[in-house]
């Protein structure tokens, strides 16, 4: 099988996308974003692109991501 980079993007799309959306929402440490951005700028640039586009902007209800993510945390915080 070959990859192409269309394939790959299709693959990896949704993790760049909540990678990007849940930093800027705080929900990722602030280090975490600083340091992809400053070690690997290429990857950066990449990533924002693809949480960018329109084809995964119309998948991705951030509001619910976000929301959901926050309850998660916040249940794994109280079991601690």
């Amino acid at each position: 099988m070959v990859l192409t980079a269309d394939f790959i993007q299709v693959l990896t799309g949704s993790f760049a996308l909540r990678l990007v959306s849940l930093s800027a929402q705080g929900l990722y440490p602030d280090s975490l974003w600083a340091a992809i951005k400053e070690q690997a700028p290429n990857t950066a640039k990449w990533a924002e692109a693809v949480a960018a586009h329109p084809s995964v902007r119309s998948i991705y209800d951030e509001e619910a991501i976000v929301a959901s993510t926050k309850a998660r945390i916040a249940k794994l915080r109280a079991q601690t």
